[in-house]
């Protein structure tokens, strides 16, 4: 892969009733910096409008990128959001997206 590729980790993080997904993706985007060879690839988040609220100064270190999403059309009557992460391409601020779960930390 070309030099010139822009490369970084991209989440999700739309909070709900039960799981406060964003602080999952934040401690995400430390444990990346902290455990990956490659520390200084970039980290997004896409939030939708309901989440964005609660972004903090906090956040806007952790994350290059903060996306907010402005259709939540797939899922906007679910408590389960995980029917937008189709649009995560689309969405994505890089030419190689590499997608991992809010959830998701890394050992080594």
């Amino acid at each position: 892969m070309p030099s010139y590729y822009k490369v970084g980790f991209v989440t999700f993080a739309q909070n709900t009733e039960h799981v406060d997904y964003l602080k999952l993706a934040y401690l995400q985007a430390m444990n990346v910096k902290n455990t990956q060879e490659f520390a200084l690839t970039p980290c997004a988040v896409i939030v939708d409008k309901e989440t964005y609220t609660q972004i903090n100064d906090n956040h806007r270190r952790a994350f290059e990128y903060i996306i907010v999403l402005e259709d939540d059309y797939n899922s906007a009557d679910s408590n389960w959001k995980l029917a937008n992460e189709c649009q995560i391409y689309d969405l994505s601020p890089f030419d190689v997206t590499i997608k991992v779960e809010s959830d998701l930390l890394f050992t080594r």
